[in-house]
């Protein structure tokens, strides 16, 4: 864990971080740098080429072309600037925007989760919503948190739950359908 990381860091350790140019990968760099900042660490950052993170096929990941660089110390001001400022504004969902994080409200999906459900006019699988969300958005977003909406959309009586998808693998995967007045 970080912990450990901290502790080679102090012990003199080169840190690698691997980065895949996501939103979840250049937040948890700016975290990190962030995290050891008083330490004098070596971090360096190792950039994996992946065109589309949501079709990798895990054999090909090892083949993956990476290329690895230093980060130098007026990028680490940056990136602990960067991290300052995504606390502050912390919406608990963030975006990687022409190479820049940024925060977006935590209801970004809503709309497009209730869309998809009312256009299919009928009780529509949990997953089945999670899949669309994610294979039609540029971020990298995980499945749980689509999920978490669903549940808050139910919750908040946008969406009504039909009942709990018998054998299904996933957690939890329920139908739902708009909700009517």
């Amino acid at each position: 864990g970080l912990n450990d990381v901290k502790t080679f860091a102090e012990q003199g350790y080169t840190i690698r971080v691997w980065s895949y140019g996501t939103n979840f990968s250049e937040c948890g760099l700016a975290f990190l740098v962030t995290e050891l900042q008083n330490m004098n660490a070596h971090i360096e950052i190792a950039f994996i080429q992946i065109e589309d993170w949501r079709r990798v096929d895990i054999n090909k990941l090892k083949q993956a072309s990476y290329s690895v660089r230093k980060v130098t110390s007026d990028e680490k001001k940056k990136l602990i600037k960067i991290w300052s400022e995504l606390k502050e504004k912390d919406t608990g969902l963030r975006f990687l925007t022409n190479g820049e994080i940024i925060n977006v409200p935590i209801t970004y999906f809503d709309d497009k989760i209730l869309e998809f459900v009312e256009n299919r006019k009928r009780k529509v699988r949990s997953v089945t919503i999670t899949g669309h969300i994610l294979g039609n958005t540029e971020q990298y977003v995980q499945s749980y948190f689509i999920q978490n909406r669903i549940k808050t959309l139910v919750d908040e009586g946008k969406l009504q739950n039909n009942g709990i998808v018998k054998g299904s693998c996933y957690e939890p995967d329920i139908y739902v359908t708009l909700k009517r007045d």
